[in-house]
């Protein structure tokens, strides 16, 4: 209590709604955990004073062991383990060790502490040391990757680790966004080739923009704007360079327009058929597997790439569940070692003296000339022309 009759210590009251929606909606298992341990221990209706996890049903009241004998739930608070955790998570067994280790990690941040074998929610948590400046890094607070959300206060603190850590963390975030816009582009390729032949209208949907606003004190963004919840959510996700237009300046939506990717006069007609014939694939899928082929055998023909991949399909069986895949890959390795056939050489040219003895074999008489010297003279007037 300080001199003028205050308490030096100073509380928050959250309404028990609020902890359940964002135990729900927390980016990251340890969030969840945490939440979870909030709502098991401080948040009422019925609560523990100490911040002891016990458990509890689903309108907040303690559950209690039975008191022997009697029937009476009055007895002993239950505490919660790690598998009461997991389970009201509803997260699957093969979860266990992850509860584990986010548990582990709770502990190493002060936010919670284990006594005698019982969770316990940390009253007075030592607030961590501020986030080194690493150069070259600016004030990055987070990192998405996959379904994961890394935070620079889960990252060695000593300077060398701390800016290694970061340039692997910022590297393949960079490659995470730039592999999910490729395989965009892809979908988007082959949604647009096809629709014609389905009867399928794509409509020119005019991109929506938003509006940022920028402070000099902001921190240069290293991280996506959305974490990708759902491979969907990052594919529907606006071009990173798309140029900012206030929604009430845009014009009115245009009615649909089919989009048609045309065929150029370059596309391979014969190698894109026949790519046709195992999957949906673009006049551009088609030319670059021509330039593959042509880069292991220059001089490769549109009729040998056919032939090539169709040498390759005749070896597919049921388990070859990309077709257009395998051929994109391995038809240009065909030609890594391909050795054009030799034509066959030309007949030699059967001189006239050749001629004349076949003549005289002929004219001759039967007993005179025997009958294989006659066959051949036959060959050589008539069979060679």
């Amino acid at each position: 209590m300080s001199p003028n009759g205050r308490s030096n210590e100073h509380y928050a009251k959250i309404r028990r709604q609020v902890v359940l929606h964002r135990m729900a909606t927390a980016s990251c298992l340890g969030d969840r955990l945490f939440w979870l341990i909030i709502l098991w221990s401080w948040c009422g209706p019925e609560c523990t004073d100490d911040g002891r996890v016990v458990k509890k049903d689903d309108k907040g009241f303690i559950i209690r062991e039975r008191v022997p004998g009697t029937g009476n739930t009055q007895g002993r608070e239950i505490p919660a383990r790690a598998v009461d955790l997991r389970k009201q998570l509803g997260l699957p067994e093969s979860m266990r060790s992850h509860v584990s280790e986010e548990l582990n990690r709770l502990v190493a941040q002060n936010s919670i502490v284990f006594r005698d074998g019982i969770i316990y929610a940390n009253a007075s948590p030592r607030l961590p040391d501020p986030p080194q400046n690493v150069p070259g890094t600016g004030n990055i607070l987070s990192f998405y990757i996959g379904r994961k959300c890394i935070s620079t206060g889960n990252i060695p603190t000593d300077p060398e680790a701390r800016e290694r850590a970061v340039q692997w963390l910022e590297q393949t975030a960079k490659s995470f966004n730039q592999e999910l816009k490729a395989l965009r582009t892809r979908y988007n390729e082959i949604l647009v080739q096809a629709a014609p032949g389905l009867g399928i209208i794509i409509e020119e949907e005019k991109r929506r923009r938003r509006e940022t606003t920028t402070t000099t004190e902001a921190a240069p963004e290293l991280v996506p704007d959305v974490v990708a919840d759902s491979l969907l959510a990052v594919l529907d996700e606006p071009e990173e360079d798309a140029e900012v237009v206030p929604q009430s300046s845009l014009e009115p939506e245009l009615s649909p327009v089919p989009m048609v990717v045309p065929e150029t006069a370059t596309t391979p007609t014969v190698v894109l058929e026949e790519l046709r014939t195992h999957g949906v694939v673009t006049p551009e899928t088609a030319s670059k597997l021509v330039g593959d082929c042509r880069s292991k055998f220059p001089e490769a023909t549109e009729e040998e790439v056919v032939g090539a991949m169709r040498k390759i399909a005749g070896g597919f069986t049921r388990s070859v569940r990309n077709p257009v895949g395998v051929l994109l890959t391995q038809t240009p390795q065909f030609f890594a070692t391909y050795q054009r056939p030799q034509p066959p050489p030309p007949a030699p040219d059967v001189g006239e003296r050749e001629r004349q003895m076949a003549r005289r074999f002929l004219e001759a008489d039967d007993g005179d000339v025997p009958e294989d010297q006659k066959q051949w003279a036959r060959g050589v007037l008539y069979d060679r022309g």
